[in-house]
């Protein structure tokens, strides 16, 4: 048996319509309220009222629609902050059910690991916590305080492991004192409930399955069947995001790049913790800055690894930020990420103060550099000498060789020209600086692609007088043309 924890947002509607301003507001459901903030519940206004009912008690109360859609994105920008205690997290209604059993060990316990949830919502919006061995027991239990159900749930303290028996068995004990009246039925088959008499969960529970089926219809039974334990209740996770994407919008437009400086913070730290949660890196950003009127402008920043950190990111994207101008003054900042990467433990070194700053972190300020142009020598396709290296970006991924290198050019000179250049040629010797060259024995033959000329070269060595080699060749015969292809 697992151990199920229930965290239910009793303010859901109002904090996805942003309405935490002192004025009284309430949320409206066709023709009733279905949430009110705080200010107009001091003034008497409750939800389930109509809302000519509720202007007559708050003259001065502003109703707006509800908005199913931004409930369900809050939800799961909630989900997506705590996948980092369990995999197992779904969504029912105003409320996030979390498989923690398997995690208790872990985070060393049940009291532990909810002292780190609290954490994540020091700042949120209000919330309640219920324990429960089935995700609907944890549910119904999140509207009375964690001491209940954490009184009910026993664990091993040197195991972590839930006391399946003992747990359910004081779970349905506390579950019995729930009035019937408040359970999350259908109106009509509460009202069917409580016409025999009955008021408890426990007033039921005690009664014939068969019985319950045949007054009360099916529902009910598998609703008490998952309660309890004896049916499977099968929920469908969450699935994390492929890749990060967040906003912030201004109340009036930005057009100095400093006042972005903190947004830019902002964004990166949500960032940081959503790569740091799905244990995943990044190679490269992209800013967008969208004004008023017009295309977004964009901002692109990339590093040579791979990395989760916002200092870092904060650091490339202002020297990225210092050398663009904004086009317009921005309304809306929005960052996102490039294709995710699994995360890299860390090496541990015995002296890792003394370190000098990594090899990468240089390449990447000297890129930023403006009027530096910087590349990486990478291996091409390609038989031909001058067509054999290309200069590659260097915060690039680096490309995989799947070719070999031509065994001829294993003795072929470092220094290459990017062209070959035509020599003088008298009596079959090539000529450089005035001075013919002495030809060594040795030869190598190369073929053009058939689309240029489709002509032979005869690679020499040629000595000049002053000691230097030289890497020639010729296409046709020895009395020329000649070509100087590098020097040794």
């Amino acid at each position: 048996m697992s151990l199920w924890l229930a965290l239910r947002f009793p303010q859901l509607m109002i904090d996805a319509a942003a309405l935490q301003s002192p004025q009284p507001s309430a949320i409206r459901d066709q023709h009733r309220l279905v949430a009110v903030n705080t200010a107009a519940a001091d003034q008497g206004v409750q939800p389930g009222m109509r809302p000519g009912t509720a202007l007559a008690l708050c003259e001065g109360l502003q109703i707006y629609p509800r908005h199913a859609e931004a409930e369900q994105s809050l939800l799961t920008r909630h989900a997506q902050a705590l996948l980092s205690y369990t995999p197992m997290i779904c969504i029912d209604g105003d409320c996030l059910l979390l498989e923690i059993g398997p995690s208790l060990r872990l985070f060393h316990g049940v009291d532990s690991l909810i002292a780190q949830l609290r954490g994540q919502f020091t700042s949120q919006s209000p919330y309640q916590i219920g324990l429960g061995h089935t995700p609907v027991a944890a549910k119904l239990l999140s509207h009375y305080p964690l001491a209940q159900s954490r009184a009910a749930v026993v664990i091993d303290h040197r195991t972590h492991h839930v006391d399946k028996a003992n747990t359910r068995q004081k779970m349905l004990a506390l579950l019995a004192q729930h009035p019937l009246a408040d359970l999350p039925l259908p109106p009509a088959l509460k009202k069917s409930l409580l016409g025999p008499g009955l008021r408890r969960l426990g007033d039921i529970f005690t009664l014939p399955t068969n019985a319950l089926q045949r007054r009360f219809g099916k529902s009910l039974t598998v609703w008490l069947e998952k309660l309890r334990g004896d049916l499977p209740d099968l929920r469908q996770a969450i699935v994390s995001k492929p890749r990060f994407t967040a906003s912030l919008s201004f109340d009036e437009p930005v057009s100095v790049s400093q006042h972005l400086h903190h947004p830019m913070q902002q964004l990166l730290k949500q960032m940081s913790q959503h790569l740091l949660h799905h244990q995943q890196q990044v190679r490269a950003i992209r800013w967008l800055f969208l004004p008023l009127r017009g295309q977004a402008q964009r901002l692109l920043v990339r590093r040579a690894s791979a990395n989760h950190q916002a200092a870092k990111w904060f650091d490339l994207s202002l020297r990225h930020l210092e050398r663009q101008h904004l086009l317009q003054p921005v309304l809306k900042l929005t960052l996102q990420t490039g294709r995710p990467l699994p995360m890299d433990a860390p090496p541990e070194h015995l002296f890792a103060s003394l370190e000098r700053p990594a090899a990468d972190e240089l390449l990447e300020k000297l890129a930023n550099l403006p009027g530096l142009s910087l590349y990486r020598p990478a291996p091409a396709d390609s038989h031909l000498p001058e067509h054999n290296d290309i200069n590659d970006d260097p915060l690039g991924t680096p490309p995989r060789q799947q070719f070999a290198v031509p065994a001829l050019l294993d003795d072929a000179p470092l220094w290459l020209l990017e062209q070959p250049q035509p020599l003088r040629c008298r009596n079959c010797t090539p000529y450089w600086r005035g001075s013919a060259l002495e030809l060594l024995p040795g030869a190598r033959q190369l073929n053009e692609p058939w689309w240029q000329q489709g002509l032979k070269r005869h690679y020499r060595i040629g000595r000049h007088p002053l000691g230097i080699h030289c890497w020639v060749f010729f296409t046709t015969d020895e009395s020329g043309p000649w070509f100087l292809h590098g020097f040794f």
